[in-house]
């Protein structure tokens, strides 16, 4: 009786906040700049979006021969790896490019150009747009700008703390693997991936949230799964309109049939044995970064 009085306490909060978040975006409130070729023009602006917060790092250097080119690193102090940084960012480019001959044909202000010849990094990416720079700064990336490009450089050189694989307390078993997910999706994934070892096993990626950005993943066997079940799936996802995703719970809310119903039809777990077992079976399962609770679609009544 509690639970279904909350259940739907939060789902009519949920549809609220969704229909709120529909009048904001058509509004127009979601455009975004693109990026100026000065350079000191883009460290205003992100200063500006940023609101001059005091854990954002703008580190500005002069690089190439005769140091006639000017660069800037942003990145948030308790997110990126420091040491990653100055070794494979601000050290190739202040020094690795002096080892360069004068006459090679390399353009600096030519983000591809930076990235292919001055870059060790594998994990990175352009982007011409504020807002995507602005995501991608507080996921925890590091932006490279150059003075006279319009592109920026994300680079993935981030730190993440995550808590050790334990048994989840949720689920106890006397026999089976006791390890269990915990709320660093990549790990999550990994311990699927470990489990079915199949060149059809697919996973999508999903961003929810307009204020959270979080990440949302779909994960499924392509040979196995009903591709209208896979395609319902991405179809009640692509629908969610809201400001955060802090747990999988508010996913359930918006996908489930019926928020009224006493027979739930999405079921959640902790294990990745219980997981694989049902994308075997050729259900999906959607992974939420933060939360070790995986969800798995359909429900059936004999999972009761």
């Amino acid at each position: 009786m509690f639970r279904y009085i909350y259940r739907k306490i939060r789902c009519s909060l949920l549809k609220n906040i969704e229909k709120r978040m529909h009048q904001d975006a058509l509004a127009g409130k979601n455009n975004s700049e693109p990026i100026f070729p000065d350079l000191k023009r883009n460290l205003e602006a992100i200063k500006g979006i940023l609101h001059n917060s005091s854990d954002v790092t703008i580190h500005e250097f002069n690089f190439g021969h005769d140091r006639r080119f000017k660069g800037a690193v942003i990145f948030i102090n308790s997110m990126a790896d420091k040491g990653e940084i100055n070794k494979n960012i601000l050290e190739p480019l202040m020094y690795g490019a002096l080892l360069l001959k004068k006459d090679a044909d390399i353009d600096f202000t030519d983000i591809d150009c930076v990235r292919k010849n001055l870059i060790p990094i594998t994990d990175s990416r352009k982007v011409t747009l504020f807002n995507d720079l602005i995501e991608c700064l507080l996921a925890g990336s590091t932006i490279l700008l150059i003075d006279g490009s319009k592109e920026a450089l994300v680079i993935n050189s981030g730190k993440r703390e995550s808590r050790a694989i334990d048994e989840p307390v949720t689920e106890v078993v006397v026999r089976g693997p006791r390890e269990g997910f915990n709320e660093n999706v990549n790990v999550s994934i990994a311990l699927i991936r470990r489990k079915i070892k199949d060149p059809d096993l697919c996973v999508e990626k999903m961003i929810i949230g307009d204020k959270s950005k979080t990440d949302v993943y779909i994960v499924y066997i392509k040979s196995v799964a009903d591709p209208k079940l896979i395609e319902e799936v991405r179809r009640r996802l692509n629908r969610i309109k809201i400001d955060a995703i802090l747990e999988s719970g508010y996913i359930e809310q918006f996908i489930e049939d019926s928020s009224y119903s006493i027979f739930p039809t999405v079921s959640n777990s902790e294990k990745p044995d219980r997981v694989a077992a049902k994308i075997l079976e050729g259900r999906a399962a959607i992974l939420v970064d933060g939360t070790p609770f995986a969800l798995i679609v359909p429900m059936l009544f004999i999972d009761r």
